[in-house]
């Protein structure tokens, strides 16, 4: 019995004697070649994690033989142990290059990589989807490609737990959240890149068709009250939509539609990275339609004429 217990112990303190700790730096980039921004890089089985910055550049501790997972929304997972067939050394520098390459489909996610997509409105801190303390949905920017969305309205028609009261043709929803009716949108939190979007008199959430959807990175929806970290609005969920860097956007994209009733939609966006770390992202969108409205409705009435209705939106902002 002393001989097993002797062994043991012997054997775990060579492992530890061999076992080094390595400070290791590298680069993520996307299939490409382009730097990834904000990646995961994790130690498989621990706490210990960092992200990549601006240039794709990270720097992490780990022991010789474990085992890095490297992950970034939109992108597949790579995991690669740290071992000398990996590492390559640069002066004093033991490098790792990560290259992931770009998922066509959401669908081709194994389940282990959709429990690792990273939200960050439940908790405001930067975590994967599987780790929130609360139910999230996650609608990517492939997602809304996919099914065509044209604007949040018809993204939302689409989640469970959303009713919807609409009057008179284009004019603003009234919109209901986890059951719970009252007379305006205003039992739940409409963000935009974590800044609150209802109304600052009435609270009201005013939606219909005048966001853009060229410029979502992706929407999460965060079930429940919420009000601890966001304030009374947050009373039913939270819809934070986050919009693309603006080194993601492009020079200039612009989108075009047109259907029956008169409708046209224009988006517009144009974005450029101007420095490490900063960039500008710029976007625009008018919708017109022929649609019945209420006010021109009233003001019509016995007059030959067809109703017009538009809306249009500017946001711009530095990140």
């Amino acid at each position: 019995m002393k001989k097993v217990l002797f062994i043991a112990i012997f054997i775990i303190a060579t492992q530890a004697l061999f076992s080094q700790e390595i400070e290791i730096r590298g680069k993520v980039t996307d299939d490409k070649g382009q730097a990834v921004e904000n990646a995961t890089i994790q130690v498989k089985g621990s706490d210990i994690k960092t992200y990549s910055d601006a240039n794709g550049d990270y720097k992490i501790t780990a022991f010789e033989g474990a085992i890095l997972v490297i992950t970034s929304i939109g992108l597949t997972q790579e995991e690669i142990i740290v071992g000398k067939l990996t590492i390559e050394v640069v002066g004093t520098n033991n490098i790792i290059n990560a290259k992931l390459e770009d998922i066509s489909s959401i669908f081709d996610l194994s389940l282990e990589e959709l429990m690792q997509l990273e939200v960050r409105t439940a908790s405001k801190v930067k975590q994967s989807i599987s780790e929130t303390p609360a139910s999230t949905y996650v609608i990517t920017e492939q997602m809304i490609r996919d099914r065509g969305y044209h604007h949040l309205e018809e993204i939302l028609h689409d989640l469970p737990g959303f009713d919807f009261n609409k009057s008179f043709g284009v004019n603003y929803s009234t919109i209901f959240m986890r059951g719970y009716r009252s007379e305006n949108s205003d039992r739940f939190l409409l963000m935009f890149d974590g800044i609150p979007e209802n109304d600052i008199w009435k609270q009201t959430t005013w939606i219909s068709r005048q966001y853009p959807v060229s410029e979502i990175e992706q929407i999460e929806v965060v079930y429940g009250p919420a009000s601890a970290l966001y304030g009374t609005n947050a009373f039913t969920g939270i819809i934070n939509v986050i919009t693309k860097k603006g080194k993601d956007v492009g020079n200039f994209n612009i989108t075009t539609t047109a259907s029956s009733w008169g409708r046209k939609n224009i988006e517009f966006s144009t974005g450029q990275q101007v420095l490490p770390g900063v960039s500008y992202n710029v976007t625009a969108k008018y919708f017109g339609a022929n649609d019945l409205h209420q006010w021109d409705y009233f003001d019509n009435i016995g007059k030959n004429e067809s109703p017009n209705f538009s809306q249009s939106y500017l946001n711009a902002k530095r990140t």
